[in-house]
């Protein structure tokens, strides 16, 4: 899932004094290119499970599984909620085309598919410490937006490459910069950290480096952790069952049948 994120792009902060500050072993296009050897040509699908705890330790597990197809500079994601029965069938369809964004959720027990407004892209998904904004930036933060590349440094000692990020998606109480470490063999993202208008980080990213494998050319973390440092909580993200341009039927894209299962 977070191949995309690296096609699009993020970098953990790392502290370097200004005055040994060096400049980046890479310029923002080569870690475009290298973020983007992650990212489906066309399509992918995988399993996620959330397990959301939150500041009363109270936990919460959402079991889904996820679609993707991007082509023609178009996005579009869809999402199934399997687990657990009091949200099975809940749906939610992105879609982002020439920068403008569509989004659609479909509640079973309504019957009935609405459109996502702007105003919601910053509260969370079903619980979950992920954003409406954060699902899309996973798949696409470096290839939009102002991207600025940092001197390199190291995230659990591990080298990485630093990227500094003006998303196009921002909203209110919703990160305005994010700051995110690729580490140097693949560019696979080990940490992101998102921050809001005062320069205070809102929510962290951390990738389990022990979790990247490779599936086919593409290699990915599988095990994330999202803390949300204000509502003191965390939600562990797993992926499994990852396959790369998969045949993925068109209506699993389109609003009027994205929330059909498969």
């Amino acid at each position: 899932m977070l191949s995309r994120l690296l096609a699009g792009g993020a970098v953990a902060l790392v502290c370097v004094p200004a005055v040994f500050a060096q400049a980046p072993s890479k310029t923002v296009e080569e870690l475009r290119a290298c973020a983007a050897a992650n990212a489906p040509k066309q399509s992918f699908s995988q399993s996620a499970e959330f397990v959301t705890t939150d500041a009363q330790q109270a936990t919460r597990t959402l079991e889904t599984r996820l679609w993707g197809r991007s082509e023609d500079g178009k996005l579009r994601l869809t999402l199934h909620v399997q687990q657990p029965p009091d949200v099975s069938g809940t749906a939610l369809l992105i879609r982002r085309e020439d920068g403008d964004d569509d989004m659609f959720m479909y509640l079973p027990a309504l019957r009935k598919s609405r459109r996502v407004t702007g105003a919601m892209t910053s509260s969370k998904v079903l619980g979950t410490d992920f954003s409406y904004a954060d699902i899309q930036r996973l798949f696409g933060t470096l290839s939009t937006g102002k991207a600025t590349a940092l001197p390199d440094g190291e995230t659990d000692g591990i080298p990485v490459y630093r990227v500094q990020l003006q998303p196009e998606i921002v909203d209110g109480g919703d990160a305005v910069r994010v700051v995110a470490a690729l580490e140097q063999g693949h560019c696979v993202p080990l940490q992101v950290n998102f921050f809001d208008d005062t320069g205070t980080i809102i929510r962290q990213l951390r990738a389990d480096p022990e979790s990247i494998q490779a599936v086919g050319e593409h290699h990915l973390a599988t095990k994330f952790v999202m803390r949300d440092k204000v509502a003191e909580s965390k939600t562990e993200l797993t992926l499994s069952k990852v396959e790369f341009d998969e045949r993925i039927p068109y209506s699993l894209f389109n609003p009027r049948g994205y929330y059909n299962q498969r």
